[in-house]
């Protein structure tokens, strides 16, 4: 599913099925290593809600933290207290100087701020 259908499914009436869910949400169909990779990230950064969310490697709490659950991204944080999301073009700027954040990370973060702001409104 591309972005722009993404965003559509989230933002469009009716709202997304189980089904349609599970189609965008990685989590319903991560392995028990990115389970695992999860669990491990989210106690270290203190996270006590679950996981309600994952695109590529950034996982999203149900507090709205974002997490980067990958060794090779510094397991890099998004804490709901330290990002505007009115501001996302400063994340992104901020994030592009770090070597391991590429368009894939990009494109998977996007996908995870947009399924934050439609899905918190």
């Amino acid at each position: 599913m591309t972005k722009e259908e993404f965003i559509k499914a989230i933002t469009t009436f009716p709202f997304l099925t189980e089904e349609e869910i599970d189609e965008v949400n990685l989590i319903y169909k991560t392995s028990e290593e990115n389970r695992v990779a999860i669990k491990e990230v989210f106690e270290y950064y203190r996270i006590s809600e679950e996981c309600i969310a994952l695109f590529g490697d950034w996982a999203i709490s149900a507090k709205q933290d974002i997490i980067n659950i990958s060794t090779r991204c510094n397991r890099y944080p998004l804490l709901s207290g330290c990002y505007d999301l009115q501001k996302e073009d400063k994340i992104f700027e901020h994030l592009r100087s770090k070597e391991w954040f590429d368009k894939k990370q990009q494109g998977d973060l996007s996908n995870a701020l947009d399924f934050i702001k439609f899905k918190f409104k």
